[in-house]
């Protein structure tokens, strides 16, 4: 890489690191020191969030059409794409619905949410045949296994949410116990692929979910032990770290699609 390419690449980076860390503080600020009048500040929030998961996914696009069809790496970035846009269209329902009728809970929306699960291990069991390029056979009934063991393990935790929370073990329940559980497995074996493999290159997208993981881990203790809320007026410290976390889980996604798209424009940092 020559040396005005090198700082070409620095300065992408960190500018959009520095645009990230801004929207994430500005967006926590809005929950802690609300200036607008609560309408507004919901908006706001909501509307963040929203283009946060469309950012995301656009950037996942063009990272997969930067890749030429018959690329193996293709087909991962197209299940990834595909998953990122099934969550943009779910915070895009949840947006409709939230200001038609003010509901935050299971609905529509996750429908999107827990389909998209489905293309992210797709996303994974195509990285994992790019760089173990294991036995066919083999790989698919790892994979169902694994599967089934982290459905497993989110029955047990959602069971742990609702004796806890003294709550019957009803679909909302059910639904935040999966997106803990599936969060740690995807991201958790992600990033283990990626990082025996090249220093991480594949594992940058993947941070993302490792965050959303302790957002939704967070979101789900609150909402299951019925004190999270939407209104700014009755909410806490905690709730908007929360809420914050999970906005910047969007972003982390969005700058892990953008780092692997300087490493295709620019090929990998040279070390000294």
């Amino acid at each position: 890489m020559q040396a005005s390419d090198s700082r070409q690449r620095i300065v992408k980076k960190w500018s959009a690191l520095t645009v990230a860390t801004v929207l994430v503080v500005f967006y926590f600020m809005l929950y802690e020191f609300p200036i607008f009048p609560e309408t507004i500040t919901d908006t706001l929030t909501v509307g963040m969030t929203s283009f946060a998961a469309l950012t995301a996914a656009l950037i996942a696009t063009r990272v997969w059409r930067s890749y030429a069809p018959t690329t193996p790496p293709r087909r991962i970035w197209l299940m990834y794409g595909l998953a990122l846009w099934g969550w943009t269209i779910a915070e895009f329902v949840f947006s409709y619905e939230y200001f038609s009728d003010g509901s935050y809970l299971f609905g529509p929306a996750d429908i999107f949410w827990v389909g998209s699960y489905a293309l992210f291990v797709m996303a994974l069991y195509y990285q994992f045949g790019l760089i173990y390029r294991p036995n066919k056979v083999r790989a698919a009934l790892a994979f169902s296994i694994a599967n089934l063991l982290a459905l497993v393990l989110a029955f047990i935790f959602a069971g742990w949410l609702a004796r806890v929370n003294a709550r019957p073990l009803d679909g909302e329940v059910l639904v935040n116990g999966f997106y803990v559980v599936g969060d740690f497995c995807v991201a958790g074996a992600a990033l283990w692929l990626a990082f025996t493999f090249r220093d991480g290159a594949l594992g940058r997208p993947w941070f993302g979910l490792l965050v959303f993981a302790f957002a939704d881990l967070a979101y789900a203790l609150l909402e299951i032990g019925g004190t999270y809320t939407r209104s700014f007026s009755d909410s806490n410290f905690l709730i908007t770290l929360t809420d914050s976390l999970y906005f910047a889980a969007y972003l982390a996604l969005a700058f892990g699609c953008y780092l692997h798209s300087l490493l295709l424009q620019y090929g990998p940092s040279s070390k000294k």
